[in-house]
């Protein structure tokens, strides 16, 4: 007698496929992360030292890995933490580091950044558009859009125009313990 699947057992089994799928996804990226992280590490504080801050934690910092340029190669963004002394009333200082075969090369740094930290498909200048929350120190509480100007991102938020998250931006980096939708795609 052949088998009749139903509606039910077709979403258990698509159900069961998703989530291997995300496991998957989620254990190679966070080898990526576990890989990555001690470099990174180093590149972001031979770039403190350079313009003479003091080193940082490995802890001092939320960190997410994103292919901004598109080239293959997974670059870094960091926002620092209280630990750290980049944060004030307004938010933390956010740095983005472009990724290269074994480092990561510093690209830019933006004050005044809080959670959460979306990523656009869109380009400009080659590399994808960041949309960064807003609020405090008497800035108005928005989403704002950095986009790279062909040498770096923006330095301030408050003053980049005030934008909406759209369904097509990809979380990379929140308050809310998430599944980064990176991995997903």
């Amino acid at each position: 007698m052949p088998y009749k699947l139903t509606v039910a057992g077709l979403t258990i089994i698509l159900a069961l496929v998703f989530a291997s799928c995300v496991t998957t996804q989620t254990s190679l990226s966070k080898k990526h992360r576990d890989a990555n992280n001690a470099a990174f590490h180093a590149c972001l504080n031979a770039y403190l030292e350079s313009i003479d801050s003091d080193p940082v934690s490995e802890d001092g910092y939320d960190l997410s890995f994103v292919d901004l340029n598109k080239d293959g190669v997974m670059d870094a963004i960091a926002l620092m933490n209280w630990k750290t002394g980049w944060v004030g009333s307004g938010g933390a200082t956010m740095f983005v580091f472009n990724g290269c075969a074994d480092a990561y090369q510093f690209i830019s740094r933006s004050t005044i950044t809080r959670k959460p930290i979306y990523v656009r498909h869109k380009k400009n200048n080659g590399w994808r558009d960041i949309v960064v929350y807003n609020s405090g120190g008497g800035a108005k509480a928005s989403n704002r859009l950095m986009v790279f100007d062909g040498k770096d991102y923006p330095l301030n938020p408050s003053v980049q125009p005030e934008t909406t998250i759209i369904n097509s931006d990809i979380i990379v980096m929140s308050d809310v313990e998430q599944k980064n939708e990176l991995e997903k795609k």
